[in-house]
């Protein structure tokens, strides 16, 4: 039994915030929402975004199941890490940590959106008794950048975000840079209408700037991880 670390609530529904140990011994950073008792709904996000991602999909669901979703190593809560391991089945393998901890033995309904698409068709091929149905999208399964342009793009990324992390000072200064203009990009995301014309301009916000807020050393290494 993992106690919850922390409860909260956000637009009428009450969450708790739990940290279950991955392999490595990386805390990962979990909501939980719902009702305990329900079928579980595991919840694998877009790189980089946390649980408002998903917000509502946790008001829709909550009434009927128990939902879960979490940081994905290295970013938002799930923080320090352990290793240098930030590959796809690295990320999987989270992802079956926290169902062997939070719904031992039970078969769970998954939704994968963008990066959690190759995410949960990896943990699927792991433990496909884990699963009784899943939701994929707007992402691809195995190495997106391959699949969305060709291997020669794939390469070209990897080799450009890897001669980025392998520089100390560019995550400094390319933070340095989005302090200065994190307001106006979120608003131009917006106003482009980048998720949509029918998104929450609260939860958008909220999306962009947690991900700009996130460890930019460790989102690079994880764009390199659904590289070839």
């Amino acid at each position: 039994m993992i106690p919850a670390l922390e409860h909260f609530s956000f637009r009428e529904l009450e969450y708790e915030t739990l940290s279950v140990p991955a392999f490595d011994g990386t805390p990962l950073h979990v909501e939980r929402a719902g009702r305990p008792d329900g079928p579980v709904v595991l919840l694998a996000n877009g790189i980089g975004v946390r649980w408002y991602g998903f917000a509502p999909l946790f008001e829709r669901l909550a009434p009927e199941a128990c939902v879960l979703s979490w940081d994905y190593r290295g970013m938002g809560g799930s923080m320090p890490l352990q290793s240098a391991q930030l590959e796809i089945c690295d990320e999987a393998g989270d992802a079956l940590a926290i169902l062997d901890a939070l719904a031992p033995g039970q078969k769970v309904a998954a939704l994968g959106w963008s990066m959690g698409v190759p995410v949960l068709v990896e943990a699927h091929r792991r433990g496909p008794d884990r699963f009784s149905r899943m939701a994929l999208v707007f992402g691809a399964p195995g190495l997106p950048f391959v699949h969305a342009f060709s291997p020669n793009i794939d390469r070209l990324i990897q080799s450009i975000l890897g001669a980025a992390v392998s520089q100390p000072v560019a995550p400094l200064l390319l933070r340095a840079g989005l302090s200065r203009v994190e307001p106006a990009v979120r608003e131009f995301l917006y106003q482009i209408r980048f998720a949509g014309r029918r998104t929450d301009p609260e939860l958008f916000q909220m999306c962009v700037k947690g991900v700009l807020a996130n460890r930019l050393e460790n989102y690079g290494r994880t764009l390199i991880g659904l590289c070839r």
